[in-house]
């Protein structure tokens, strides 16, 4: 093989996006799913400081993310131990969106 034939190889597995800015966009993806589970934590924290509630819609939010993203990953890579974690974590997207809607129901001043 030639340079020539490597490199249209190369961008067809890429699909012509330049490697660098797809490492750049992963990294990215971390940074702001680390930086949205400490808003996340912060607030949940300051809503049990403040009015004693508990608010896990918040948690339902980061652990639909984190299930994705294991899922995702898992399903492409045929990785067993990035599915499990995904099924965990969908697991504890589950129980945390059905408690912030029981919570709702206990706290609505509507119904």
């Amino acid at each position: 093989m030639d340079k020539e034939q490597i490199l249209a190889m190369s961008r067809q597995e890429n699909q012509n996006k330049d490697l660098y800015e797809l490492e750049i966009n992963k990294k990215a993806t971390e940074i702001a799913s680390i930086a949205s589970t400490i808003v996340c934590a912060v607030l949940y924290m300051a809503e049990i400081l403040i009015c004693g509630n508990k608010n896990f819609g918040l948690w339902s939010v980061i652990a639909a993310f984190i299930a994705g993203k294991f899922l995702y990953m898992g399903i492409r890579s045929k990785n067993a131990n990035h599915t499990a974690l995904g099924v965990i974590w969908a697991i504890i997207f589950v129980i945390a969106a059905v408690s912030a809607i029981v919570n709702l129901f206990a706290t609505s001043t509507i119904l």
